[in-house]
C-alpha cells in the first residue's frame, strides 16, 4: 500500500472514531434498551447522507449484526426506532412521574448496620454514665450534659427525613426542560432500569 493511500485510509478512520465517540457521550438511553422479541441490546447508532445531515437511530443488535457476539436471533426483524422519537417518548414518560410514584433509595444493609453498631455503642456510653452518676456520685450537671450530647447523636442516627416531596418534582421537571445531556441521562437512568421495544410498543421498567 502506498503512502498516499494509507494517508488517505487513516484519515477517514480517525475522523469516523472521533464521530463515534462523539455520538457515545449524546447517547441518552445507550445500554438501557433491550428488544423484547430476541433478548438482545438495541443499540445506539448513526448513519449520515452529507457531512451535515447526521441521522441518530436505535436497532437491535440481532438486527443490526454490526457484532456477531451480540445476535440472538438471525431472523429477528424488530423496528427500528429514530433516536429523537425514542427518546422524547421517554422523557415525556418521565416528566408524568408523580412523587409518589418515586420511591427513595433504600438504605445499603452494610450501612444500616453500622448505624445499628453506633446506636449500640451510644446506648452502652449513656449506661456506663448513668452508672457513674449512681455508684460514684459525679455531679448531676456533667453527667446530664454528656447524656444530653449522647441522645442527640442517637437521635441523628435514628431520625428519617421525610423527602422534600415539592422540591424534587420541581427540579425534576426543571432538569428535563433545562438540565445539560449528562444532567437529563442521570435522572433517565436513576428512575429507570430498562427498556423493552415490541415493535411500534415500548415498555418502561
Amino acid at each position: 500500500i502506498d503512502d498516499k493511500t494509507y494517508n488517505k485510509t487513516m484519515t477517514i478512520y480517525n475522523q469516523q472514531t472521533k464521530r463515534n465517540v462523539k455520538h457515545m457521550g449524546q447517547s441518552l438511553l445507550g445500554g438501557m434498551v433491550y428488544c423484547a422479541r430476541c433478548g438482545a441490546h438495541y443499540t445506539s447508532a448513526i448513519t449520515s447522507r452529507t457531512p451535515s445531515k447526521i441521522y441518530r437511530y436505535y436497532v437491535c443488535n440481532s438486527r443490526c449484526k454490526k457484532n456477531r457476539r451480540l445476535v440472538r436471533d438471525e431472523n429477528c426483524k424488530n423496528e427500528i426506532w429514530k433516536a429523537e422519537e425514542l427518546e422524547e417518548l421517554i422523557l415525556n414518560e418521565v416528566k408524568k412521574l408523580k412523587v409518589e410514584d418515586i420511591e427513595p433509595p433504600k438504605p445499603r444493609k452494610k450501612d444500616s448496620i453500622l448505624i445499628e453498631n453506633e446506636i449500640k455503642k451510644i446506648d452502652s456510653q449513656i449506661s456506663r454514665l448513668v452508672d457513674l452518676y449512681s455508684v460514684e456520685g459525679i455531679s448531676f450537671d456533667v453527667i446530664s450534659k454528656k447524656i444530653a450530647d449522647l441522645e442527640e447523636r442517637k437521635a441523628k442516627l435514628t431520625t428519617k427525613e421525610e423527602p422534600k416531596k415539592g422540591y424534587l418534582v420541581k427540579s425534576l421537571k426543571e432538569a428535563i426542560e433545562l438540565g445539560n445531556d449528562d444532567q437529563i441521562r442521570a435522572i433517565v437512568r436513576s428512575l429507570i432500569d430498562h427498556i423493552e421495544i415490541d415493535g411500534e410498543d415500548v415498555t418502561i421498567w
